[in-house]
Formats: structure tokens, sequence, C-alpha cells
């Protein structure tokens, strides 16, 4: 079901008139259609009031088997016919095993979303030396990341929390051909030893191209809070850390890594890695400071090809706190400014940019406000803004047929093509479910007719003076 709310217009820096012009009439000085075309889309476009979509979702997806307290959905990771979401504090059937952690596993049919086979991955059992895969307080499934690739294959990776005095964190990445698993996973463990407390994994982030496939997982909480990420090549190859810069903090806290790129959240900075062929581990290129009065820039961070995508869900937007918004950057220029993606009407304690994916061309931002237990989010039902990738305005917002607060809809979130999972982990009681988006495919620009008349115009004009 589809319904329409007003959002401010595009205007001409939005669709770039000028560069268009410049791209026509690239060999003579500024024609008349030119002229035209710039005064035309500043006075149409700015001043038209265009219509936002709200999208209700697909499909909502529960677990039977949830208890109340397990968060089904605090993770989510999309495909394009795979959906796996967590519940990490389930206890595995066992109440002696609280926090266990379990993942689910979903297939796409047509337009629906099934339970797979095996409908679940669990954490029992035993390693290859003998010792518990998971024990209770593990939280199996706390984080996830997907990398689709080719041939309906993919990687997936798996966080899992320490258990104090027992067991490290650990990530475990598999791989499936599109219809059979390799259940024998590539893993790495937190950088120190047992006891230590690093929040391994709490950002976790897998690509399956570039000079080889590779995982990323944070450690915000490495070297007394300066943070570092870990690195794990799939090819076999040995891990590798590479520390926070001096003076970070919370380095880790979000991460994202798309081929040859990476983006590594810290307090009030986002630091950015590149790789090559010659060497193909990644490092530090560059790092980008929080644009003034932005707070909690780099909470969530995400990439797609040179687009980088950087969430600051506690920012304070016209005196109203937390309302939160997200910046987009050009990776490969860094130093250029970023366009700032804002709602259109901002809500106190909203905090959008908590959690940011690309679609295909559109940057999905999520508001889930403060969550179960936060008195400030009284009023916030939580929310995903689908911001268009050209013209950099809202296109459509995604919200639950039936909100409910505290669900902390939005805190977890991955697009994958024209489809967007939502974790609710806070729905029913801290059952949790899922929220399947299908996002509208973008309409025409209305006046492409009139542009098409301006530019003969301006054709016209330059034969006339030849």
């Amino acid at each position: 079901m589809k319904e329409t709310t007003q959002a401010q217009g595009r205007t001409l820096s939005d669709f770039g008139a000028l560069r268009i012009c410049q791209a026509w009439f690239s060999r003579g000085s500024k024609s008349v259609a030119c002229t035209l075309l710039a005064l035309s889309m500043t006075s149409g476009l700015a001043s038209a009031n265009m219509e936002t979509d709200v999208i209700h979702e697909d499909q909502l997806l529960t677990w039977s088997g949830a208890n109340e307290g397990d968060k089904f959905g605090s993770a989510v990771a999309l495909g394009t016919d795979w959906l796996f979401a967590g519940a990490p504090y389930n206890d595995g059937g066992d109440v002696l095993t609280p926090n266990l952690g379990i993942v689910l596993n979903f297939s796409r049919h047509g337009s629906t979303w099934e339970p797979a086979v095996p409908d679940s991955i669990v954490c029992h059992g035993k390693d290859a030396i003998g010792d518990p895969k998971c024990l209770s307080g593990a939280s199996f499934g706390h984080s996830l990341a997907i990398a689709q690739l080719s041939g309906g294959s993919f990687y997936l990776a798996i966080g899992r929390e320490r258990v104090t005095g027992l067991q490290e964190a650990k990530v475990e990445v598999l791989y499936n051909d599109g219809s059979s698993w390799d259940w024998t996973p590539r893993s790495m463990s937190e950088p120190h030893l047992i006891g230590a407390d690093e929040e391994f994994g709490v950002g976790l982030s897998v690509s399956g191209s570039g000079v080889e496939p590779v995982a990323l997982a944070g450690a915000p909480k490495e070297s007394g809070g300066t943070g570092g990420v870990a690195f794990l090549p799939l090819n076999q190859a040995s891990r590798y850390n590479v520390p926070g810069e001096g003076g970070s903090t919370n380095f880790g806290r979000s991460v994202a890594v798309d081929a040859n790129r990476a983006a590594v959240g810290a307090d009030k900075h986002v630091y950015l890695l590149t790789r090559s062929n010659d060497d193909a581990e990644f490092s530090i290129s560059a790092g980008i400071s929080a644009p003034e009065d932005t707070e909690g820039f780099g909470e969530s961070v995400a990439i797609q090809d040179n687009l980088l995508l950087v969430g600051a869900p506690s920012t304070k937007v016209d005196g109203n706190k937390n309302v939160g918004r997200a910046y987009l950057y050009d990776f490969d220029s860094p130093t250029t400014a970023p366009v700032t993606l804002d709602a259109p009407e901002p809500i106190t304690h909203e905090r959008l940019g908590y959690s940011v994916s690309f679609g295909k061309g559109y940057a999905a931002v999520a508001a889930p406000g403060g969550g179960s237990g936060d008195s400030e989010n009284e009023k916030v039902e939580g929310r995903v803004l689908i911001f268009d990738l050209v013209s950099h305005t809202v296109e459509a917002e995604l919200m639950a047929t039936q909100p409910g607060l505290h669900d902390f809809f939005g805190s977890a979130m991955d697009a994958e093509g024209m489809k967007v999972a939502v974790g609710a982990p806070a729905y029913s009681d801290n059952h949790g479910a899922v929220f399947l988006f299908t996002v509208p495919a973008p309409e025409p620009v209305a006046l492409l007719g009139e542009v098409a008349v301006l530019v003969g115009l301006g054709l016209t004009a330059r034969r006339r003076r030849t």
C-alpha cells in the first residue's frame, strides 16, 4: 500500500542543469537553451512541492521460535535471493544457555520470503579441536554481512560476542554457491587474548570483489579505546590488523568494504582505506572529520563504488535534539564538500542515520529512534528514508503498516537492488521482526518534454548564428 506526503522540491543544484548544458553545448558559448533551461528548472522545480511516497511492507517476518527478549532482527543481511536475520539473545532451547544466539535463514520465492533449508544457522557443538563453538552469552548473530557474487553465490559473515574468561569474540565467514553451503568457515578472533574487551565484530562487512575477497571486522575498544580493525582475506591469506590513527577513539565502531575501498567509522571521524594490485593489504589513505555542528558522525558507513554514505544520528537540527542526518561523499575526492541528506521535516530523537545502506540508485537512511526503554523515544515510530542518488531528495519513506513505539524499527537495515530489509528487534515485547519493502522505481522527470523543447530552441538558435 502506498500513501503520499509533501516534501521539498528539487533545486537547480540537485539536477546539475549547468553541467547538463555544458555537456550538450561543450563546443560553443552558452546557448539560449542553457539559459532558459536553468531559469525553467530553478523557477519550476525549486518552487514545486514534490510528493513523497509512503511505502508499507510487502511482508512482515516473525519467528515462531522467538521468546520474549530474543530480539530477532537485531542484525540483517539481504542478498538477491537470500535473507539472514540474527536473534542474538535466543537461548537455543535451553534455559541454561542464555544469549547463545541463532541466525535465521530465508529464501525468496517469487515475491515472498520463506524459511530456507536449513532454516537456521546455529553455533552448537564442538569445533575442530574439541572446544565448544559457542557458550552462553556468545550472542551468535549479533552482527551480519553478506557479499553477493555472480551466479547466485555469496559470502555470509556472522559475528559472536566474547564470553568473559571463557571464549573470545569471533567472526565466521561461510560460502554458499547459490544452492548449497560450505560449512567450513574462514574465521578470525578478537585481536588480543581471552578476557579482552574490544567489542570485536560490532562493525562487520564483507566484499567478494576487488583484488581478493575479504571480510572486515571492527574492534572499537582495542588498545584502551583507540580502536582497530581486522581484515580477513578469504583466499586463505593471513589475517592482518590496522590500528586506529593516533588520537582516534572508537576506530572500528562501523565498517564497510567494497572491492578495493573500505571505510572505518570512529568518534567524529571516518577513515578511508584503499588497496592496489601491487599491495593487496588495505592501508589508511585519508580521513574525514565531522562537519561543523554534527554529532554521532561515523556511527554508520556504507560504500557503493565511489560513493560513501556516513550517518550522524545524534545531530541537532533547528534546535531539535538527536534529529540526525547523513552525508554523501565522493570516496575518491574526500575533500570535496559532501551532500547533506536531511529529513524534509525534522523529528526530535528520531536519530536519522543510525544505519545506512545503498540500493540500486538510492541511499537508504534509517531513523529508529531511541529503542526500547528510551524515554526520549515516546513519539518515534521509526522509518527509513529513501534518497535518490541523482536529485538527493527523499523519494520514498518506508514505514510499518502498524508502527509501534519502541520497536527500534531501522536499527538494523540492509538494501539490495530495489529491496530493503528492516529489522525491528524490540517488536512485540522484544520478540523481534523483519520487514521487507520494495522501493518504487524513479518516475520520469515531469519536465523532460520541456527540456527537449528548450534543447531544440538552442540548436535552432545556434544554426541561425552559423
